[in-house]
């Protein structure tokens, strides 16, 4: 058997050839990848393609959004408590329809995605100011 050689990974699927020139696609699985978040909280290059679920209770929090998502980085962000969950930022700019920077309240979501290498983040989804 002439072992298979893998030629692309577009949209989830992995097309391979097999020993006797058959393309044969299969389905790849992906994992939605959580976190917690119960306090005050610095971005870190690990959260990449993360959803951070934020149980802060009646305590009002602060998501601090530095330069460390790579290139077109994006994270996902549920509140689940009650108190505001502000973003701050740490060198870079946040742009966000009416310069919006809290997500708007519990069972409430936002995304923060990173434009290119660049130090400019858009913040959308459920916002307040």
């Amino acid at each position: 058997d002439t072992p298979s050689t893998q030629l692309s990974l577009v949209d989830g699927i992995t097309t391979i050839v097999n020993g006797d020139g058959i393309i044969v696609p299969y389905s790849t699985e992906i994992t939605n990848l959580q976190k917690e978040i119960t306090a005050s909280y610095v971005l870190q290059t690990t959260d990449n393609n993360y959803t951070l679920i934020i149980n802060n209770g009646i305590t009002p929090i602060s998501i601090t959004i530095n330069n460390t998502l790579p290139s077109n980085g994006i994270i996902y962000f549920i509140q689940q408590g009650t108190g505001d969950v502000n973003f701050n930022v740490s060198g870079v700019t946040i742009n966000s329809p009416g310069s919006m920077t809290k997500i708007k309240g519990q069972n409430y979501w936002a995304c923060l995605t990173k434009v290119g290498s660049s130090t400019v983040y858009q913040l959308l989804g459920s916002l307040k100011a």
